[in-house]
This record gives C-alpha cells, structure tokens and sequence, in this order.
C-alpha cells in the first residue's frame, strides 16, 4: 500500500508528511543522491542492510532508520518487509533538535498500527 500526500498543503506547513507505504517485500534501493524529501523507515519483518553516513545497519524488525533528505543512502535484503514515510521539514528544526544526516531507532509498539490509520486517511478512506 502507498499514499502520497497533496503536495499543494505542504508549503503551508511546518511539518508536512509527503507519502507514506508499506512493503511487503522491500526491494533493493541505491539512492546515491539521497531522497527528496526526509525518509523514516523501519522493518517490520525479517532485517535488511541499510547503509549511509559510511557506516553498515543490519536492521531487524522494530528498528529502523531516518535519513535525512539529499543524505546518500541504500538498503537491501533477501527478505524483509518495511513500512516508511517521507516528510517535508525545514532542516533547520532538525538541526535545532540536534538530529544529525541519519538516526537509527527502535521503533514504538504502535508505530504500524498508527502508520496504517494513516495510510487510511490518505487514501480517502477514513
């Protein structure tokens, strides 16, 4: 599943979430120019490799990874499933709150149920 958000709302606000999905079985990604937009991203099943900032993560489920948008990164697996969200922020809030290019995190118990209502509202489904 994958939602993307009215890109016309976003310049208005201060925290804007661009798209957000899930992915059963996520795919390999090379992103060596980084993402337009900030990406969090978590596993949900099994664990994948993530790499940026010239470090290696092997995430397993309920951890996860944010990246900063432009922030040269990649991830892949055999098999694993991820949900993520990308998001629109003033990187001046993230530097002001101390967030450097990436964080690795474990993920909140409710994260996926509260992404999934998300994904639902997005979709017009509410």
């Amino acid at each position: 599943m994958f939602a993307e958000i009215n890109k016309d709302a976003m310049s208005a606000l201060p925290f804007a979430i661009n798209t957000i999905g899930e992915s059963k079985k996520q795919p390999d990604m090379i992103r060596p120019a980084g993402f337009n937009y900030h990406h969090l991203i978590w596993v949900t099943k099994g664990s994948g490799v993530f790499e940026t900032g010239g470090k290696t993560f092997v995430l397993g489920s309920g951890e996860g990874i944010f990246m900063r948008k432009g922030v040269p990164h990649s991830y892949r697996g055999d098999d694993y499933s991820t949900m993520w969200f990308t998001f629109a922020m003033n990187s001046s809030t993230l530097d002001f709150i101390g967030v450097g290019d990436y964080l690795v995190f474990r993920a909140p118990d409710n994260l996926c149920s509260e992404a999934m209502q998300l994904m639902t509202f997005a979709n017009g489904n509410s």
